[in-house]
């Protein structure tokens, strides 16, 4: 089972846990369950009491959302990162600054192409 179809149990079908075999439930991540039910709004209040039960076993923790939730098809839209910007210059800026790749990331923010043609010329490349 993938995680969408454990979604759909917890949300839509609504099997009990004795219902799933034991190579099924190798498959559901506590972990990935929370940070996708916390994606509605109207469900982070249970989610966070959930969550706070870490040492809970797959089977309990499946089943306490399966009975606090109403039986309903939901679909939210993953949030993905905005950030599109490729550092293509790290490992210029590294040797010319002489600084880690992070900071070299954050150089490269700031520096047009210009100022980036010339530390390669001063660096004796093209």
């Amino acid at each position: 089972m993938t995680l969408f179809d454990w979604l759909k149990e917890i949300n839509l079908y609504k099997r009990p846990p004795k219902t799933f075999e034991q190579h099924q439930w190798k498959t559901f991540t506590p972990y990935m369950i929370h940070r996708y039910l916390s994606l509605h709004t109207e469900l982070l209040d249970v989610v966070n009491y959930v969550q706070k039960y870490v040492s809970l076993p797959k089977e309990m923790t499946y089943d306490m959302y399966r009975r606090m939730f109403p039986k309903q098809s939901r679909f939210a839209k993953y949030i993905k990162s905005k950030n599109t910007k490729k550092y293509k210059h790290t490992e210029l800026l590294t040797t010319y600054f002489e600084v880690s790749s992070h900071e070299a990331k954050q150089y490269e923010e700031f520096l047009d192409n210009e100022e980036i043609k010339m530390i390669k010329q001063k660096l004796g490349q093209k």
